[in-house]
């Protein structure tokens, strides 16, 4: 079926399988043929920030090219810049958000390096974080008083409006 161009590994118990291309398939497409790393924690990050995107595709009309993921985001910075980059950025009503989903603690002043940079650089900052994560939650709360762009959203919130949209009545 995939003609030796992919290959398929399954990670974590109920999550669907991964699929690699093969050495095979790199060269098709001339690609790079270093072996891929995963990491588990990124796995569930990369799910959320899909679900996040869907939530907001749909909460804010947005076209999935109206998005500019972090990858992207890296690849216009060029090479030898390597900055901190939202998970994805959007223009909505002649305001640029940028999204950020932040599922663990980060070093203090790392996410308040972040929490600057991104209200120098966009319009509106959307911070997608769990109930469980009351540190993160107080920083960003803390934050609000100097930085006026910060939004949270709980990832409750998220996680059910994706789950609803994909099990219709």
């Amino acid at each position: 079926m995939d003609a030796e161009y992919l290959e398929r590994k399954k990670y974590l118990y109920g999550v669907p399988s991964i699929y690699f291309l093969t050495a095979k398939g790199k060269a098709l497409i001339q690609g790079t043929v270093r072996p891929e790393k995963v990491k588990v924690e990124q796995i569930v990050h990369d799910m959320t920030v899909l679900d996040t995107a869907i939530y907001f595709m749909h909460k804010q009309g947005l076209a999935l090219d109206d998005i500019t993921t972090e990858k992207q985001l890296h690849q216009l910075d060029g090479f030898g810049v390597r900055k901190h980059r939202p998970d994805f950025v959007f223009q909505k009503d002649d305001e640029t958000n940028c999204v950020e989903v932040e599922l663990t603690l980060k070093a203090k002043n790392r996410l308040f390096n972040i929490i600057k940079d991104n209200f120098m650089e966009y319009d509106v900052q959307n911070w997608i974080v769990p109930d469980s994560q009351v540190r993160i939650r107080q920083i960003l709360e803390d934050s609000q008083r100097y930085y006026t762009n910060i939004h949270m959203i709980p990832l409750q919130d998220v996680t059910g409006y994706v789950h609803r949209l994909s099990r219709p009545d």
